[in-house]
Formats: C-alpha cells, structure tokens, sequence
C-alpha cells in the first residue's frame, strides 16, 4: 500500500553496451546522459579526478571515515551532473567540445552546482529547484549520520542521484531509500543509479511524507532546507535512530542531528554550521516553499514611528539570527541601504508587515508590529549570554511540538509549532497580563506609586488571582500545550503577583514545576515563582530573582547558597548575577 503523494519509482538498469539505443530522451537536452558512459564513462582520467575531489577533502577536515572516502573516490560523480547552470542562468553543457573544459573542472571541484532552474510565479525571474550539493557539506553530513554496514538510510531530496550513489556504496542499495519532488529529477537519478548497477528504493513525491513502505530507517538525511522537523520522518525513525538535516528558517541556516531518545521524540543540538540548502517544497512546477507566488503587499496605512537604541548591526550575529527565526519564522534577513546619506535597514514579514530603520527612527506597519519583536529577541540573547548557533539544541515531540532549549536540554528557550487548545484561554491571559503591567507603571517608569495607583494595584491583582484559581480549578496548570507560549507565561506573571495568596502560590508553584517536567512550561518561569513563594515563607531564595526594599535600602533577598547562586541560574537559563548584585543580598529577614 503507498501513502499518499508518494509515488514509487523503479530504478531503471541501464546496459554498459556503448551501441544501446537511448532508452528515453527528453525535449531540450543536447544530448542523452549515457554518453558519458564509455571508456569508462566517458572521462578516462575521472578515477584519477575523484581521488583527487577525496583528498582535498580530507584535507579540508570534511572527510574523515575511510568507507566514505573509498565511496567518493570509486563514484563518478560527472555521471550524476553532466550539465548544470552557471551563476547567470547559461548552461555549461559536458558533452559541447566549448564547455567540456569548464564542466569537468567544475564537476571535481568542491562546488555546488544547480541543476534544474524554475519560473518564479509573480516575477519574472528563475530560481534554482535542484543541485548537486558542494562535496564537502555532502559528506560532513554523511559523517554526521554515522552509519553501521547494517544501518538503513532514507534520503529527503534525491536530485541528481550523486550522493544516493555515495549511500549505496557505503552500504548496500537495498539499504537505502530516496524520495524526489520532481519526476524527471528522479527518472533520471534512477537511470545514472542503474548505470553503476544501484537499485535503492526510489520515490516521487513530498518528501515531508517519508517513504513509509521501506520504513523503519536507522538513518534519515534530508538534503534541503526544512523550517521543522515532519513528524512523518520521526513516525519513520527506528529506535535509537538519527536525523540530519538542515533547519532553515528566512533569517537563519543550522545543520541539526537529532537522536531518537523516547518513542516518537527526537533531540541534539543545531551546529554551528549553515547547510543553506533550497527548500523543501511541496509543488515541482513552483520554486516558493510555501507554492505561492513571490510578492510582498507592504500594509501602508498603518505606519507608526518610534525609535530605538538598538543597532541594528547587531542583526548580523548568527546566534541572535537562529534566536529571532524562532520567534517570528517568516521575518525575512534585514535588507541594508543609503537614503539621503543614511543606512537604512528593512525587513518583512507575512502578512503584509514591515519595518524600516533609519538612523535610530522605527517606521512599521501591518496587521502586527515586528520591531517589539526583535527588540525582544536581542534583549534575550543577550539575556542568555550571547549564545551562537552551536549553543541550540531542540526536542521536537511526534505531535509536531518544537522545543528549542539553550545547553542543556532542560534549558528552554522557545516553543514553536504549538496549537494551543485554549485560544480563547489564550487571549485572555494575554489581556489580563496587560492590565497587569499598566498597573504596575509606576514601577516599569521607576517612581513612587501614588495611594490611588496602589488601589488599582491591590484591585487588579486580586481579581487576577480569583480567576486564575477559577481557571486552575477547571483546567489544570495552563500550560503551553493549553494557552501556547506566550499564554503560558502570562499564567505565571499572574501567580508571581498572587502574592495576597502566598497558599495558593505554593499550590501553583508544585503544578508548574509539573508542568517543566513534562515540557509545558518554562524553567525560567519556576525559578522566579520558587523564589517568591521562598521569601513569603522567610526561607533563603535558591535563584537570586527576588530584591528587597529595607530601611529605604535594595538589596537581594536572602540567598540560599551565594558561592552557587550563579549555578543555580544557569540551570534555569537566567543570565548570572555580577560579584556587586549577590553582595547586595541580605544575610537574614528583619
């Protein structure tokens, strides 16, 4: 039985016979491909240029495993790309005598070379669908699957067919599986396969489905880009398997390997390296991820100007870039320019959002502002410390759930991909949070709080609280599985403020703890309440989140252990306190 939108396609064999009629020739191409097939396949030398594509390799520290430096010496690859596209869309063609020079250098080179261009729904350009990937970035991920002689690979993205080759040389056809989005592509990896007397398994379709039928797999590498993990590809992982594979959002490219460690769950860490591989893309005839056509509708009717004190050089740093992707996915990389001997800088969003800085001057607009966002998200990596791509980690769960976490895999950072269940328990925590903190300008702006504001204070957080019992009562701990990140932390600012009910904090604090176990919560979040609900008991506090105000004096409350306070942060993701904060705290409650 086939899953849907994958298509099986039998490998074709194809005879050594020079004399053998073109099995298939398609429209357009200046020759059949299996002209390359002669003495031996068409470059007498190519042995010689292959050991030769290994050892530069190896010396650039990409190949390191002897059985993948035999399968790179022993694959012609000249085979797999007998043509591709120069920079400017020209074609440089193997067997024209004009360009047999430039192609073989080039096929040996540690290049990418693009293979298939496509028109650009909306535009009137091409971009490249397909390529035979740089030979270094293809084996360093081939390592990185660290196979056994008995391991089972599936492979996202056949393309040429070059590195499903490699596969079947390391291990044996029958072992590997590989599914293409575009027929031709695949027909032709197929034929050049069964040239060198491979059979993998090979599919047309989707590749966010998988290829199930050959499932389970030891092993799976995807080569293009995905912004998350399908969950088809964890349901097709065998226990103890692995996934590599480059996640890719607009504003930033980490390769990922990530283990099977619990039924249906995968984690590891993002590393510091780019894979900027094309698109997984659900339609053959469209270049765009998403099958739409490339177009931005700037909302200018909403245009709203502030400034800043961020710059937006800052925007630059890969760990910040990895930070702000997950926080707004389709924020695109920020476009640099002059206007009237000013840098200007630009990005956008879906949804016809859009934010323009110049010279400090915020200007946006679109149904949702984009700059609180990056503000945001250059006050947490700094927060965190700086953190560059390498320091990411992620768990994503076989519901689709993405935790991306900082370290150590109990450090969370964000969440994506949650539904919340509870929107509209969502949207009233998100307003209730508000009111929240309007009461609480007095602080935010850092002055004494008149008698009329401390009233509305008092009214707000009591009425806060008698709700958010109503809603714990009811529903449990609203967690990020319930009410989504942004809910979910919204909950907490409201239990952190239930400080006229230091019972029901303690309550609270035991269900959010919970609730971070299970990865519905965040550690950060519990630190603060654990604190609280410490000094409300006159107990040393373990984090150092909590300040008091005694005899007109600021200082911390009460630490728990100041040599270790430091350690106890970092554990929950908080940025360490200077030597100047932990002498501030106080020895003992008055």
């Amino acid at each position: 039985m086939g899953h849907v939108g994958v298509q099986p396609l039998r490998s074709v064999v194809v005879a050594a016979s020079h004399g053998e009629a073109a099995h298939s020739r398609r429209a357009g191409r200046s020759t059949d491909w299996r002209t390359y097939v002669s003495e031996p396949l068409g470059v007498p030398d190519w042995p010689r240029r292959a050991k030769a594509l290994a050892s530069e390799l190896a010396d650039a520290g990409a190949l390191t495993d002897p059985g993948w430096r035999a399968a790179v010496e022993q694959t012609p690859r000249h085979l797999f790309v007998p043509r591709f596209f120069r920079d400017d869309g020209s074609v440089v063609d193997g067997a024209d005598p004009a360009d047999a020079g430039e192609w073989l250098g080039a096929v040996y080179s540690d290049d990418s070379l693009v293979v298939q261009r496509a028109a650009v729904p909306g535009a009137d350009r091409a971009w490249p669908t397909s390529s035979s990937t740089m030979p270094s970035l293809m084996v360093r991920m081939l390592e990185m699957l660290n196979v056994t002689d008995r391991s089972r690979v599936l492979e996202i993205g056949t393309a040429t067919g070059y590195n499903a080759a490699l596969l079947c040389h390391r291990l044996v056809d029958r072992q590997v599986a590989s599914i293409e989005l575009h027929p031709e592509l695949a027909a032709d990896a197929a034929e050049r396969l069964g040239a060198l007397g491979y059979r993998p398994t090979l599919a047309v379709g989707d590749g966010a489905a998988g290829v199930p039928d050959q499932a389970p797999y030891d092993r799976i590498i995807a080569t293009c880009a995905v912004p998350e993990i399908p969950a088809a590809w964890i349901a097709q992982l065998a226990p103890g398997g692995r996934i590599v594979a480059d996640l890719r959002g607009e504003m930033s490219s980490s390769l990922a390997v990530l283990d099977n460690t619990d039924p249906g769950t995968v984690t590891g860490r993002l590393l510091d390296q780019a894979g900027h591989f094309m698109w997984l893309r659900p339609d053959p005839d469209n270049p765009l991820r998403d099958a739409h056509r490339f177009e931005f509708v700037a909302d200018l009717d909403t245009a709203e100007t502030t400034t800043t004190d961020l710059d937006p050089e800052v925007l630059a740093e890969p760990g910040l870039r990895v930070l702000l992707g997950i926080l707004e996915p389709t924020l695109s990389p920020p476009s640099r320019g002059r206007r009237d001997g000013a840098d200007t800088w630009w990005m956008h969003a879906e949804g016809g959002c859009w934010v323009e800085v110049v010279d400090r001057t915020v200007t946006q607009g679109g149904p949702r502002h984009l700059w609180p966002t990056v503000e945001y998200a250059v006050t947490e990596w700094r927060r965190l410390d700086r953190p560059g791509r390498g320091r990411y980690g992620l768990t994503v769960t076989g519901d689709g759930v993405h935790r991306y976490w900082l370290d150590q895999p109990d450090h969370t950072v964000a969440f994506t991909n949650v539904v919340a269940t509870r929107p509209d328990l969502t949207d009233e925590l998100l307003r209730r949070q508000e009111v929240d903190q309007q009461a609480r300008s007095f602080a935010l702006e850092g002055r004494e709080a008149t008698d009329a504001e401390i009233k509305r204070l008092r009214e707000v957080d009591r009425d806060n609280t008698a709700w958010l019992e109503t809603v714990i009562t009811e529903n449990g701990w609203p967690g990020i599985r319930l009410a989504g990140q942004a809910g979910a932390r919204a909950a907490w600012l409201l239990a952190q403020h239930a400080d006229a009910k230091p019972e029901l904090q303690r309550q609270w604090l035991a269900l959010l703890r919970a609730a971070v176990e299970a990865g519905d919560a965040e550690r950060g979040n519990l630190a603060y309440l654990q604190d609280r609900v410490a000094i409300h008991q006159h107990l040393p506090q373990h984090h150092g989140t909590q300040f008091l105000c005694l005899n007109g004096k600021d200082g911390l409350a009460p630490l728990e252990d100041p040599q270790r306070v430091n350690e106890y942060r970092a554990t929950a993701g908080l940025h360490p306190l200077t030597d100047d904060e932990i002498s501030t705290a106080w020895p003992d409650y008055p």
